[in-house]
């Protein structure tokens, strides 16, 4: 599985998503040991980290930054997000 893609593929299945989803799984199921060896993995890859401000974490302007290892695309007029249908029904 790629590390990357090129931007015209952006929001599919990276390695790095890959193995976060793996060290996820495994720390609900208990196993502390592989959870920590999958997010060393992605550690290693070199790609993710903290990014710069909190504050602004969670704005358009921190799309696609580089603490994201999976999420979802959306696509004004095609895939997009209605937040209320999904928080307010």
């Amino acid at each position: 599985m790629p590390t990357t893609y090129p931007a015209t593929d952006k929001g599919r299945v990276t390695q790095g998503a890959a193995l976060g989803l793996a060290a996820r799984a495994n720390l609900y199921a208990g196993r502390y040991q592989k959870a920590a060896d999958a997010a060393d993995k992605v550690m290693k890859l070199g790609i993710y980290g903290l990014y710069e401000s909190y504050e602004k974490l969670f704005t358009y302007a921190a799309e696609n930054n580089k603490e994201v290892l999976f999420d979802r695309q959306f696509i004004k007029d095609t895939y997009p997000i209605n937040v209320f249908s999904l928080l307010a029904p």
